[in-house]
């Protein structure tokens, strides 16, 4: 019995969960990518920041829910889920896909690309921690690979809590990816 429960638990429930996924097309091919917003990576944001940046993408996630807008949850790794906060919220969405990272670029090792890729994607937009890392290289990866790429500054954050690291910032706005709107 325990041998069947496994089988269900590991094999088909994330099979069905793909499919569920991949039935349906978004009206104009958009996706929205939360990176690492886990329990280690906004312990030490300031409250007011960590307040601020999961009120905006708790609302995002609903507009992915309500539009039926794909939603990618990128965790690192050894980190443990996404902060309890987002979860509740990312738990209504009909087509989200739960993707483990090792590297700091979400595409590597991973099914990122390809997943968007089978979706029709071709516009994301990426929100979550941190901004001159994880958030940054995974907006790269797309940008290369043609996809139009928006990361609204009030959904992104750095744990250093001075704002977004220069560098990072100046990258975002040479390459037209700081965004007013998620999919400005």
């Amino acid at each position: 019995m325990r041998f069947f429960v496994r089988v269900i638990k590991f094999i088909l429930f994330p099979l069905i969960q793909n499919k569920q996924f991949f039935s349906k097309k978004t009206p104009d091919e958009r996706a929205v990518i939360l990176v690492d917003m886990q329990k280690d990576f906004v312990v030490d944001l300031f409250e007011d920041v960590r307040a601020s940046i999961v009120d905006a993408q708790v609302r995002v996630i609903r507009a992915c829910a309500k539009e039926n807008i794909p939603l990618f949850v990128l965790e690192f790794r050894g980190e443990g889920r996404t902060i309890v906060e987002l979860e509740c919220e990312i738990n209504r969405v009909p087509r989200v896909k739960f993707i483990t990272k090792k590297r700091d670029n979400g595409f590597i090792r991973t099914s990122l690309g390809k997943d968007i890729k089978r979706l029709g994607v071709t516009a994301v937009s990426i929100m979550g921690m941190n901004a001159h890392a994880c958030v940054l290289d995974t907006a790269k990866t797309a940008l290369a690979t043609g996809l139009h790429v928006s990361v609204p500054e009030n959904l992104i954050a750095d744990a250093c809590n001075t704002g977004i690291r220069t560098g990072a910032r100046q990258w975002y706005l040479d390459n037209g990816c700081f965004k007013k709107d998620v999919f400005a």
